[in-house]
């Protein structure tokens, strides 16, 4: 087992559970369901935790994969770049989640503390998933979209 390996493994947590998280927070606030905001506090905290390990392992892979046949070294570094973004995003969302999880430990969430979560929890959800798009581009040219010749 090796970076690249670890990296390809863990980065699928990040924007799938983000997005998760968003999922059930919308369901809570249309249900003004305080079980279901909570629940997606603590996914919006687990995307954050799980964002470090994958931004961390990331320049591991870049180093094993850089040199493979198949590989585009160009789609490496915007790659980072949002990476570099991303992670801040989802670990300030993530702590966001598990301060207002702390200070409504004993009563019902904020109506604050949900707009403020459910915001983050959709620019960490859309900055992972752009993240995760631009590292596919890496070494997997069957997400690139090509327009057919004479469209």
């Amino acid at each position: 087992m090796n970076a690249a390996y670890i990296h390809l493994t863990l980065n699928h947590f990040p924007p799938i559970v983000a997005i998760s998280s968003l999922l059930i927070l919308v369901i809570g606030a249309l249900w003004r369901s305080d079980q279901f905001l909570r629940a997606g506090f603590v996914l919006l905290a687990f995307a954050g935790l799980m964002a470090v390990p994958t931004f961390l392992s990331g320049d591991g892979a870049a180093d094993i994969v850089k040199n493979m046949p198949g590989v585009n070294r160009q789609a490496i570094s915007p790659h980072d770049q949002s990476a570099n973004v991303t992670v801040t995003i989802m670990v300030i969302s993530g702590i966001a989640a598990l301060a207002g999880l702390w200070i409504f430990r004993r009563r019902e969430l904020s109506r604050w503390s949900i707009t403020l979560v459910l915001i983050l929890a959709l620019i960490s959800s859309a900055a992972s998933t752009y993240t995760a798009m631009l590292g596919g581009r890496i070494h997997h040219p069957e997400t690139e979209m090509k327009v057919p010749a004479g469209s």
